[in-house]
């Protein structure tokens, strides 16, 4: 790999490491104050589950990574291509349920959603 793509990979990990659950808790912030009481049932339940999926992507690619950082063998075990799958259709379907939102929280969770999935792709070692 060149040096000057790893270097900018491990920054938009970086990057998107604190910018994800920002986005996604700003997301949730204008769900609740604009939104909760306008939008019907099924738009609620599928914006509050786009969210919850990318805090538990996010929370899981998280443990992972630091348990491999402590040299803990279960992160070199679960890295495989059916982990990277798993990452990568959740973060897809976040992206999909995102749009149950409406306004700038929909905006917030699709970029949250972008950002999960960069923080997984800065944080990989190949």
């Amino acid at each position: 790999m060149w040096p000057q793509l790893e270097s900018l990979q491990h920054l938009l990990g970086l990057l998107a490491f604190f910018a994800g659950p920002c986005l996604a808790i700003l997301a949730l912030h204008g769900w609740a104050k604009r939104l909760r009481s306008s939008l019907p049932r099924w738009r609620k339940a599928v914006g509050l589950a786009s969210t919850g999926i990318l805090g538990l992507n996010w929370l899981f690619i998280v443990t992972l990574a630091s348990a491999g950082l402590l040299g803990v063998r279960t992160a070199d075990i679960l890295f495989g291509n059916a982990f990277m799958s798993a990452v990568l259709l959740s973060s897809s379907v976040a992206l999909v349920m995102s749009t149950g939102l409406k306004g700038s929280p929909r905006l917030q969770a699709a970029g949250a959603s972008i950002l999960v999935f960069t923080f997984f792709w800065g944080s990989m070692y190949y």
